[in-house]
């Protein structure tokens, strides 16, 4: 017997028999698409301007924000329902996402996909969704590309816990430029606790990063442990 589809909401776990009230349930509850943010402000400003309608948006960014990053303008004004477009269960909550680089798999946690802004998963899919669920296909520079509007939308709200994330996967990689990012985002907030940098204390120290690995100790108050952990 085959089982009826059903639309899965991509930020939580409920389920909808009909399109439309899946549509509804996600604009409503989770994503307001007629909520336009000027990001630019956003990022000097701690309230930024909201508009109802897009053109209001890109009319404000060309009056205010003339000659700024386009790629920045390109990603603000296309906004809008991630899932509608490639249909139901786009992501189904539990499974982890696979990206392919040329001839390489990587796992990516579906929670790191789902932390990310709708809006920015919106742009993000545009250019690297391959029809097949839950795949990425691309190469390793166009992945590239891919995690710097991520480490730029954790630079714009200091969103660090995106960063350690982030750090993970370009330790991974050794991306040492795309590190240094993430570890500049984490070692500049005054949010960040001891006990979230002890989890990525091991991999900073397998990656040789000593700047950020050191922020940990120092954050532990116990210079010793790190004489410890490079003595084991």
């Amino acid at each position: 017997m085959v089982s009826e589809v059903k639309y899965s909401c991509t930020a939580c776990d409920d389920y909808f028999d009909l399109e439309s009230d899946w549509k509804v349930h996600e604009t409503n509850q989770h994503f307001n698409a007629q909520s336009w943010i000027c990001f630019p402000c956003l990022k000097k400003e701690s309230l930024a301007l909201t508009f109802p309608k897009p053109e209001w948006l890109a009319e404000h960014l060309t009056r205010h924000h003339a000659g700024g990053d386009h790629a920045l303008l390109e990603y603000v004004t296309e906004k809008g329902h991630v899932a509608s477009k490639y249909g139901p269960n786009f992501c189904d909550g539990k499974a982890d996402w696979t990206v392919f680089l040329g001839t390489r798999r990587l796992l990516i946690p579906q929670e790191t996909l789902c932390s990310i802004p709708h809006s920015l998963r919106h742009h993000i899919f545009q250019a690297f969704w391959q029809k097949e669920k839950d795949i990425l296909r691309c190469d390793d520079e166009e992945y590239k590309i891919m995690f710097q509007f991520l480490l730029l939308e954790a630079e714009m709200f200091v969103d660090y816990k995106m960063s350690l994330k982030m750090y993970r996967m370009a330790a991974a990689h050794q991306w040492t430029d795309m590190m240094e990012m993430c570890r500049d985002i984490i070692m500049s907030s005054e949010n960040v606790t001891p006990e979230e940098l002890q989890s990525i204390a091991s991999v900073a120290l397998k990656a040789a990063d000593d700047k950020l690995y050191n922020f940990w100790a120092l954050k532990q108050g116990r210079a010793s442990k790190l004489l410890w952990m490079y003595e084991e």
